[in-house]
This record gives C-alpha cells, structure tokens and sequence, in this order.
C-alpha cells in the first residue's frame, strides 16, 4: 500500500506524470481505507496529496473537497495545531485565494492564527 503512494508522489511531483499518479493515489486510498479507515492520518496523508495533484490538474473543485475532508480528518487525529492540519489548511486558503475567494481565504487564515 505504501508502493502505491510512493509511486503517486514520484510521478506527481518529479515527472508530472499527473493521470497516472491520480490512479495510484486513488489505489493507495482504497487500500489505506479498507486497512486503517477512511478516517485515519494515513488516509488523510493520501487525500492530501490527491489533492494537491488534482489542484495542478486545474480540477479546483474536486481538489476543494478533497482538501476539505483531509483537514476534517487531521484535525480530529492530530488536532488543530499539528502542522499536517497547518499545512492542508494552508493549501485550501491557497486555493480559496487562487480563486478569488479572498474572504474564505482569510477567515480560514485567521482561524489558523487562533490555533
């Protein structure tokens, strides 16, 4: 199951090999699901990096939810202040702004603060 997410994260992020990564993550979300939980970090880890390659596919929407529900599921495991919550807060408010939803954007900035 690792293999299957370290493969993703190779053909994402250093040869841009988008669709077949997509497919690996979705395998390695499948399995992470069926072991640990749709609920668990290492799901969460997976949803992450779905993503965050939907995102650099244009498909802002998908990558929306995707970022939503890993941030549900890192703050109940890890809680609001560990930098995995941070960091996929942070990458939603990115994307909030890409989109020109800069009040989302920064009401989720300032709820960041408050943490």
């Amino acid at each position: 199951m690792r293999s299957y997410h370290l493969l993703g994260n190779l053909l994402s992020y250093q040869r841009k090999q988008y669709d077949k990564a997509e497919g690996l993550y979705q395998r390695a979300l499948e399995i992470r699901c069926q072991y640990y939980t749709r609920q668990s970090d290492r799901a969460g880890q997976t949803l992450f990096n779905l993503a965050h390659l939907l995102r650099a596919k244009g498909e802002d929407d998908k990558a929306e939810k995707l970022f939503i529900e890993c941030l549900v599921i890192r703050e109940a495991v890890c809680g609001q202040t560990h930098t995995d919550s941070i960091k996929t807060a942070e990458q939603l408010a990115s994307l909030y702004r890409q989109q020109g939803r800069q009040d989302e954007a920064r009401k989720l900035h300032a709820q960041i603060a408050d943490w």
